[in-house]
């Protein structure tokens, strides 16, 4: 497995993306795992998926991405990463494994699928939202709404550590569907 997750954010300040990095930090403690947090925000409307690219680009160039795998905080981010990665000639899926904190919509169609976290469908409850708005009154329930499961997309961007054993065998095949590989 890999021994050393780093955390990358561009995104802007937000409570989603610091619950994310202190689910990173949770995972890490919990598993014995080292990791260094590259928190780089831009500000907010402004390219997360850019300030991914040339923050990782930076980071290579200077022999500072020392990591097995690459959490980023969403899926802009990491697909900033990942191309910067790729211009730098590092293999995505071999050389290191890079994932998102949540699924957008792209994850199962970029050309190296994206291992991300697969959020459940929130339009039943943006209708009832809606509902609430049109109607009037007191909400009831909590201002902050998480879903209560969700599932992992295993994408082409995530494999064995390399180095470990099982990696060469792991780099000769398609690593989806393990979870799911369709979108």
């Amino acid at each position: 497995g890999h021994s050393r997750v780093d955390c990358l954010n561009t995104h802007p300040f937000d409570l989603t993306s610091q619950e994310r990095i202190a689910s990173w930090e949770l995972a890490l403690k919990r598993h014995g795992i080292d990791g260094q947090l590259i928190d780089s925000p831009v500000e907010p409307y402004q390219e997360p998926m850019r300030k991914a690219y040339d923050v990782v680009t930076r980071l290579h160039d200077a022999g500072r991405m020392a990591s097995t795998a690459l959490f980023c905080t969403v899926q802009a981010t990491a697909i900033g990463a990942m191309r910067a990665l790729k211009d730098c000639g590092v293999e995505v899926g071999r050389d290191i494994s890079v994932c998102a904190g949540a699924d957008e919509g792209l994850a199962p169609f970029l050309h190296l699928s994206l291992t991300t976290v697969r959020l459940p469908e929130v339009q039943p409850q943006v209708t009832e939202y809606v509902k609430w708005i049109v109607r009037g009154g007191r909400w009831e329930h909590d201002l902050y709404w998480q879903p209560k499961e969700v599932s992992l997309f295993i994408g082409e961007s995530t494999g064995v550590a390399s180095g470990h054993e099982g990696a060469k065998r792991q780099s000769s095949r398609t690593r989806s569907g393990t979870v799911s590989s369709r979108p």
